[in-house]
């Protein structure tokens, strides 16, 4: 991989924006007689120029992120947008972002070389490797659209702006002293906005606790014009929570819920768990088939005591070719075995759900503490929908969340550190 990089061949994934992909034959005879192909980097005609104004407007210029991506954004046909990853995926039109600019503005392959080993993708790993550990080509491979000084002056503006952050304060303006205590939000990375998808963003404003989508701050406001988003959409986390209970004491711990969600969730998985278990039956047949063949073929071996006999010869051959397939068939059987379905069988659910008592009468006595807790036990999400003035929930259960749910009741006056999971889920939605 690294000697292929310093010929300055493409390494596979996404096309750095404002490139295409030239195609060129395998220098490897065997894979090229296969057909197989490689690819080096060619200037896209329409974007190279965008990229090349990015770089000089941000360098030259002095414009901000914010700035360019109003700039970029308030003309989409003049300046298309990049292709969506999976993470950025939305059901908005595509847009400039803040983030798509700065891993533009950070591309070395701009310069023409080419660099492999930027991105660290293991778990618990920094993102970005240091840049002494990346793989350059020793020379430009393919056609620059920056010079590598006006590369090298993105980095040192933001040595810039890191000195700028981190400069002290006047003394005229008032310093707090001492760190202040971080802000308890009881929804938490639980609340998605129903335009973009993404998390909102918990703020403090006149006393109250409210979740705001970022959509502008990360796309600009004539992104969020382009994209049909609002500028403004927040929510108060006191609306949010008073219908989140409504929905836990309703939805799943309810006594006259438990039936419909025993039911519905039944249906959900009965599907995959009956097609698991009619393959897992055929398979057993066919093992058992497979015995009794075997069987058969034994008792022709010991009717025949001459050991040339052409029965034997054949018989012997087949009993080899049953062995195998019981072999095969056995060890499809363990897989299978050990690959459940998503989700329980229908009559745990039924088991499970049974075991929810109300705990309808403990909801309101909870602290936010423990009721981050709670609605982390079930994974409970939020999709704030501002244009339809809509509110939907959704709870996830496993087997495993009921077992001590009784004795985990708050104690009379209020909770403390407090653990409640277990119960049964339906997405459910409730008009504001």
């Amino acid at each position: 991989m690294e000697e292929s990089a310093r010929q300055g061949w493409h390494m596979g994934g996404p096309v750095a924006y404002g490139y295409q992909l030239e195609e060129h034959p395998h220098p490897n005879p065997q894979k090229a007689r296969e057909g197989k192909k490689k690819h080096r980097l060619l200037p896209d005609p329409l974007r190279a120029p965008i990229v090349q104004m990015i770089f000089e407007d941000y360098c030259l210029h002095g414009l901000g992120l914010g700035e360019l991506c109003d700039k970029l954004n308030s003309n989409l046909e003049r300046y298309p947008p990049p292709r969506r990853n999976r993470k950025d995926d939305m059901p908005l039109p595509p847009t400039w972002s803040r983030s798509q600019l700065w891993s533009l503005l950070r591309n070395p392959k701009y310069t023409g070389y080419n660099v492999w080993g930027r991105h660290d993708k293991r778990r618990g790993r920094p993102f970005m490797r240091p840049r002494e550990q990346w793989v350059w080509s020793p020379t430009p491979v393919h056609e620059p659209i920056v010079a590598r000084e006006l590369f090298e002056r993105v980095e040192d503006r933001a040595h810039t702006n890191e000195h700028r952050a981190e400069a002290p304060l006047p003394k005229a303006y008032r310093q707090r002293n001492g760190k202040r205590n971080g802000r308890l939000y009881a929804l938490r990375g639980r609340v998605r906005c129903g335009l973009c998808g993404r998390r909102m963003e918990g703020s403090h404003q006149k006393g109250n606790n409210w979740y705001r989508c970022q959509f502008v701050s990360r796309r600009g406001v004539a992104g969020a014009d382009a994209a049909g988003h609002p500028r403004v959409l927040g929510i108060k986390e006191d609306i949010i929570l008073e219908h989140t209970l409504d929905f836990l004491a309703r939805r799943i711990f309810g006594p006259e819920r438990l039936a419909l969600l025993r039911h519905e969730l039944a249906d959900a998985v009965a599907t995959a768990w009956t097609q698991h278990d009619t393959e897992l039956e055929h398979l057993r047949r066919e093992l058992q088939e497979t015995e009794r063949s075997l069987h058969r073929q034994a008792l022709r071996l010991e009717e025949h005591d001459d050991p040339n006999h052409p029965v034997i010869a054949l018989a012997k051959q087949r009993i080899t070719e049953l062995s195998a397939r019981r072999d095969a068939t056995t060890q499809a059987i363990a897989d299978l075995e050990a690959t459940r379905p998503l989700g329980a069988r229908p009559e745990e659910i039924e088991t499970m759900l049974a075991a929810v008592p109300d705990l309808r009468s403990e909801l309101g006595r909870y602290e936010p503490p423990e009721l981050a807790e709670l609605l982390d036990a079930f994974d409970l999400t939020a999709t704030y929908d501002k244009p339809n003035r809509r509110l939907e929930f959704a709870a996830t259960v496993t087997p495993e969340l009921v077992t001590t749910l009784e004795t985990k009741r708050p104690p009379v006056g209020r909770s403390r550190n407090c653990v409640i999971a277990g119960a049964g889920f339906e997405p459910a939605t409730f008009g504001l």
